[in-house]
């Protein structure tokens, strides 16, 4: 009994560690650790866009979603980014963070009135259609000076055009989110990391006029920025996996848990105090994997086929969606859990 005792210390203490690692280098988005392309020349410090990004529960407004999907559906392309809405930021950013891990964020009232001023909702799909360009073309794979951000920019530009010009938006509407934003003077854009406001209605433009009966072919350099599909299977998953909730359950702050792949049947659930010294909850589930459907029999709801989606966004992070998991409203909230080194569970 005392060597059980002590073994299961130790794996608590090796757990503890390792989702401390994690805590401190994944948990705070900032330009150390973090590219960002953002849409308007305005930038809140990127330390204050949604902390703790990776870990947190979060919901995606339908609305977003379903325009992100006809964007990439232009193009031929699933979308393979997270959607992350951060209120209050009063912008929207294209970041890569952590293991290629890759964001869109956006702040639904910040699209929101752009709409209202410009008087068109294809500036939401403009502004979207933009940071999903700076992904396609690879813009948050590596840091620049000023004038390669500008020039990145107008590629984003250009892009948005081709795909509002593809979905039958006339130019005016193409252009329109230009007119809701600030710009940098043309004489003085050296000074910024965004163009003004001249050339990015002509980049726009430029796209718009292109898209005109035509295919957005791919070039070697967007092919390569993209992930490769990686399946959904148990020799994927096995292994541990860490994630934090938030306070959706009472708790004031965040609870650190990890999950771990036991074998082919067996998930293994531990949640550790705030301050990870402790483990305060642990228990099995049993498991079936479906078509990327994760299918569970929870202890506290025995009897009960709990569901949700699993979408790998890496060899080391992956993205699930609960479809059903007994409790009223936790229908779509969405969490990212990154893997930990090997132990034994």
């Amino acid at each position: 009994m005392r060597t059980k005792i002590i073994v299961f210390f130790l794996i608590a203490i090796f757990a503890r560690i390792n989702a401390q690692n994690v805590a401190e280098k994944g948990a705070t988005l900032d330009k150390n650790n973090a590219r960002f392309c953002f849409f308007s020349s305005i930038e809140n410090a990127a330390s204050d866009i949604c902390p703790n990004v990776q870990f947190n529960g979060f919901r995606t407004n339908d609305g977003i979603e379903k325009v992100v999907n006809t964007i990439t559906s232009q193009i031929g392309l699933k979308p393979n980014f997270i959607l992350i809405p951060c209120p209050n930021i009063k912008n929207a950013a294209a970041l890569l963070y952590n293991d290629n891990l890759r964001y869109i964020v956006y702040d639904k009232d910040f699209l929101d009135g752009i709409a209202k001023n410009v008087k068109t909702n294809w500036s939401n799909t403009m502004i979207l259609a933009h940071e999903i360009g700076h992904h396609l073309n690879g813009h948050t794979l590596s840091s620049g000076n000023k004038e390669k951000t500008r020039k990145e920019e107008l590629e984003a530009d250009e892009f948005a055009g081709f795909i509002l010009g593809r979905m039958s938006a006339t130019e005016l509407e193409a252009t329109a989110a230009m007119n809701g934003i600030p710009h940098p003077d043309c004489d003085l854009e050296y000074f910024s990391d965004h163009p003004c406001k001249t050339k990015r209605v002509e980049a726009i433009k430029m796209g718009w006029r292109k898209a005109n009966g035509k295919k957005y072919v791919l070039s070697a350099k967007q092919k390569a920025a993209q992930q490769k599909v990686i399946p959904v299977e148990k020799s994927t998953l096995k292994g541990t996996w860490y994630t934090e909730l938030d306070n959706e359950r009472g708790a004031d702050g965040f609870i650190p848990m990890t999950i771990s792949f036991i074998d082919d049947t067996t998930i293994h659930y531990r949640f550790y105090s705030q301050d990870l010294k402790e483990i305060t909850t642990e228990y099995d589930s049993q498991y079936t994997l479906e078509g990327g459907v994760l299918i569970e029999v929870l202890p506290y709801n025995s009897g009960y086929l709990a569901k949700a989606q699993v979408q790998m966004l890496s060899s080391r992070a992956f993205l699930l969606t609960i479809i059903d998991n007994g409790m009223e409203g936790y229908e779509g909230l969405k969490r990212v859990f990154v893997k930990l080194p090997d132990q034994n569970n």
